[in-house]
């Protein structure tokens, strides 16, 4: 994909990155542009940053190849097939795979093969004596010299002439790499042309082109046995020959038959070749784009390029001739690793009885009668594990890809019997379970669980951030992986490291979940479902709170039941989870309504009344304008929202609720909207109300976590429609903890105190989503009474980074950013008992602002209207604050406040 200044991504690519970043991905791909459609077509085929659908996969990819997409083109009837889909309507297969074969593509070389083998057998020929035996574009008329064509060379008069009228055949060049006559006899199987050359004309035989290549290792990259056999018996051709890349004439046994390829060896061998040298770079030479690994050779050896191929003779043959499958290659793993990795379990085979039987009869090895020390086992599964997305795997074994990787690893597990591995896979704190998790590797965990194979820890926790399986696949938002884990007894109340603070344990599976940045519908049902087994929505979960909870929530089409808990346990849960009073919207959106602050005379933090058993019911009416009833009583009829949930209302009169509070009158001014996603559509709703004050902030909890809630977790990425379903299933937006994200505050802080105190910018979403929620506490600090307005005005104090306890200093502070921030707060509270609310300190936003040199803040609360006359519990006013502070920036805000 061509990104901005010329980058690239590929599918390749988008495989490594992590969840969220596979999201964002997936969400911005064109739909118009044929490369983004071959990666839209992976994508689905993985489930990598979307949920996998295999037919929406092939249609993109249909697309791509409809469009010119090469690779597309060549792999389209292997991955149809796969995919139980034989007919591909109005593709001619056969044309298109002969295409492609012709060009290099090893992979449509083999589907042709299966489908139509005469075919296969014409694109053969034609790669054999027209394109130098592996698709190359060498001889093509543009890059040809003297005017030359490949069709004037093939014919042998015309062949003859040019070799007369040449000065000297051994220096005559017919095209831009290099080759000599002799070179393009080999390579397109001249073989009268070649004789006249050596005899008539003197030809050298090892004479060498551009790139280093003799006629002998042209005439095996076309694989033309008996000009090989000419070359080594009558010539006394050089086998030791090596191209500047590293090809030696051992490596093309892969272009001879079965038999062909034994022969050639033993006299490749006979005459002093190096079966183990290796190359030194990828090698396609093909006009097919040599980009997926079925299509290039890694470097390596010539064995490494027969298991590459699948050449079973290929490999006994080496084998016999002192190849070494366990040399490590320039990329690092051995002929045996790409065996496993290519899930060839037949080549696989070949090599570990060959190792055995060396291990055997080694006299001086004393543990020669136990074949588990043979080889390492360990960078074979590891190997065979890595390469397993089913994309990749369909890539290089079409059909049969799920067979040869239930025999590579049936192979693997056979012969690991009686071995115990450490947790470290690549020297990484991860089991084997974990890791094909991790990758979404669904087909290796189906297995690994089935045949009950190196899943004996499932609990276990891996990595950095100390997650379990089961937490990994709900990092990959996998629900299928998730349900088959659970299904083998993964505990679902494991939990992980906080990654901001390692020393915290507390990250539940909708940490995990929210984290990653999820927002999509897969998302919001595994969120529901975990939340239903017992996963506590405002804390962390507990074995002693098991069990499924919800009030009337149906989760997909599943009804949960109310509690399977004891009174007790269920009373516990409720009172962390799922405030009982609720209002729930048009879009299907609960939200928590219950004991609500208000403010004294003084601006003081007071209790009031409990409005007991109260739901807002909010429906649209007529005049497409959203009433606000409310009904009180005992349990009622469940209302059925947008999203398919079910939710109860509460049976009782409709009356007028007075829930303004006596201290802090409404604006006398207009109405405010509540906006939010819809947790399922994502249309847009909004709630009418006459004042801020009509429907109360929850009370301040009176129990908090250190870490941060998953509803936090999940406004920092701006997850609306994720927090929207966590809100709906209990989860407080008034939730207090100690920390968020990487900064942490001296006493227990509301969702929106520390939005306020990270100061990020572009968090005007996050802080208007909250906003708008009609129970949003004004107080974001119970300890010291501070409202959001008090919160923004002390800028940095008390802020500290969690890593290193360090507090934040006010050179790493932005103003600009904590300015915006408090402007947005007074859209919400800005009347003047709101702005002049005092802490239990006895002071306003605008005295802390003003003591805390905080200019921009004093500026947005004054334009705002308030009251500077206002004097604290010593009788000072910001004016006497600011005089007494005699600074620079204090006289600034002494001037702003006269101006005022």
């Amino acid at each position: 994909m061509r990104g901005y200044k010329h980058r690239f991504l590929s599918w390749q690519k988008v495989r490594v990155l992590p969840p969220g970043l596979q999201s964002l991905v997936a969400r911005t791909l064109s739909d118009n542009d044929y490369i983004h459609n071959f990666i839209q077509s992976s994508l689905l085929m993985n489930g990598y940053g979307c949920k996998s659908d295999h037919h929406k996969a092939l249609e993109y990819l249909r697309r791509a190849g409809e469009s010119g997409h090469a690779i597309g083109t060549a792999y389209m009837y292997r991955l149809h097939v796969s995919c139980g889909v034989d007919d591909i309507p109005g593709w001619d297969t056969r044309k298109k795979l002969s295409d492609a074969a012709k060009i290099g593509s090893r992979a449509a070389m083999n589907d042709l093969q299966d489908l139509d083998p005469q075919m296969a057998l014409t694109a053969k020929k034609w790669l054999a004596f027209t394109a130098g035996g592996v698709g190359s574009d060498w001889y093509d008329r543009v890059n040809m010299l003297h005017g030359l064509t490949q069709a004037d060379l093939m014919n042998d008069a015309k062949f003859l002439a040019q070799a007369q009228a040449a000065e000297d055949v051994n220096s005559f060049r017919v095209n831009q790499r290099g080759d000599t006559l002799l070179h393009f006899a080999a390579a397109c199987g001249r073989e009268v042309s070649i004789v006249t050359l050596i005899k008539q004309f003197s030809a050298n035989v090892e004479v060498t082109n551009n790139a280093g290549d003799t006629p002998l290792i042209c005439a095996c990259r076309s694989g033309h046995g008996r000009i090989v056999a000419y070359f080594l018996k009558l010539c006394n051709a050089n086998t030791k020959v090596v191209t500047h890349n590293g090809e030696t004439p051992a490596h093309w046994l892969i272009q001879f038959d079965d038999s062909g390829a034994e022969l050639l060896a033993k006299d490749l061998l006979s005459q002093g070749a190096n079966v183990n040298s290796q190359t030194n770079i990828r090698i396609s030479h093909s006009t097919f784009p040599g980009t997926v690994d079925c299509d290039f050779q890694v470097p390596g050896t010539p064995l490494s390029w027969a298991v590459h191929d699948n050449k079973l003779n290929a490999v006994r043959a080496l084998l016999s001739n002192g190849a070494d499958p366990q040399v490590a290659m320039l990329e690092g793993r051995s002929a045996l690793e790409w065996a496993a990795h290519y899930h060839h379990h037949e080549c696989l085979g070949i090599m570990i009885a060959h190792i055995e039987r060396l291990h055997e009869q080694d006299a001086s090895n004393d543990n020669r009668n136990d074949k588990r020390f043979a080889l390492r086992y360990g960078p074979l599964v590891s190997a065979a594990i890595k390469a397993a997305d089913k994309f990749s795997m369909i890539l290089r074994n079409g059909k049969e890809y799920l067979h040869r990787l239930h025999s590579t690893l049936d192979l693997l597990r056979e012969k690991i019997t009686m071995i115990t591995f450490s947790k470290q896979i690549d020297w990484v704190n991860q089991s084997f379970l974990y890791y094909a998790v991790s990758n979404g590797y669904d087909e290796v965990v189906e297995y690994m669980l089935k045949n009950n194979w190196l899943d004996q820890k499932i609990d276990e926790k891996n990595g950095d951030f100390q997650r379990t399986p089961l937490l990994e696949a709900v990092r990959w938002n996998r629900r299928s992986m998730v349900d088959l884990l659970i299904e083998h007894g993964a505990d679902v109340y494991a939990c992980a490291t906080n990654p901001y603070q390692p020393s915290e344990t507390g990250w539940t599976a909708l940490h995990v979940l929210a984290e990653e940045g999820h927002n999509d519908d897969e998302a919001l049902e595994l969120a529901s479902y975990l939340i239903s087994l017992g996963v506590r929505v405002d804390s962390r979960s507990t074995r002693e709170a098991s069990g499924a909870w919800t009030q009337g929530a149906v989760v997909g089409s599943a009804k949960v039941a109310t509690s399977n808990l004891s009174t007790g346990d269920a009373n516990d849960l409720a009172q962390d989870a799922a405030p009982a009073p609720t209002m729930i919207g048009a879009n299907g959106l609960a939200q928590a309504v219950s004991d609500s602050p208000s403010i004294d005379v003084a601006g003081r933090s007071t209790t009031k009344d409990t409005i007991q058993s109260t739901t807002y019911v909010a429906s649209k009416s007529a005049s497409d304008k959203t009433a606000v009833d409310v009904i009180k009583g005992g349990s009622g009829p469940s209302i059925e929202a947008a999203d398919g949930f079910a939710m109860v209302a509460e049976d009782g009169p409709t009356t007028k609720a007075d829930t303004q509070s006596p201290s802090i009158p409404a604006k006398e001014t207009g109405t405010r909207s509540f906006s939010t996603e819809d947790v399922i559509s994502s249309s847009l709703h909004s709630f009418k109300l006459s004042s801020p004050s009509e429907l109360k902030s929850q009370s301040p909890q009176s129990s908090f976590t250190t870490t941060e809630v998953p509803l936090s977790v999940a406004l920092r990425y701006n997850s609306f429609r994720f927090a929207t379903r966590l809100i709906f299933l209990g989860a407080s937006p008034n939730a207090l903890s100690l920390s968020a994200s990487l900064f942490s505050t001296p006493h227990p802080t509301t969702i929106l105190g520390h939005i306020i105190t990270t100061n990020a910018r572009y968090s005007r979403d996050r802080l208007s989503f909250l906003l708008s929620h009609p129970g949003i506490d004004f107080i974001v600090e119970p300890t010291r009474g501070l409202t959001a307005l008090h919160r923004a005005a002390m800028a940095e104090d008390g802020v500290r980074f969690i890593d290193t306890d360090r507090a934040v200093e006010r050179h790493e502070f932005d103003d600009g950013t904590n300015e915006e921030i408090t402007r947005i707060l007074l859209g919400r509270w800005g009347n003047s008992k709101e702005m002049g609310a005092l802490t239990r300190d006895g002071q306003t936003a605008l005295m802390l602002a003003t003591e805390h040199g905080n200019v921009g803040v004093v500026r947005a609360l004054l334009d705002a209207g308030a009251d500077r006359t206002m004097q604290d519990d010593v009788g000072r006013t910001a004016k006497d604050i600011a005089r007494a502070l005699r600074s620079e920036v204090a006289e600034r805000i002494r001037r702003l406040l006269e101006e005022a």
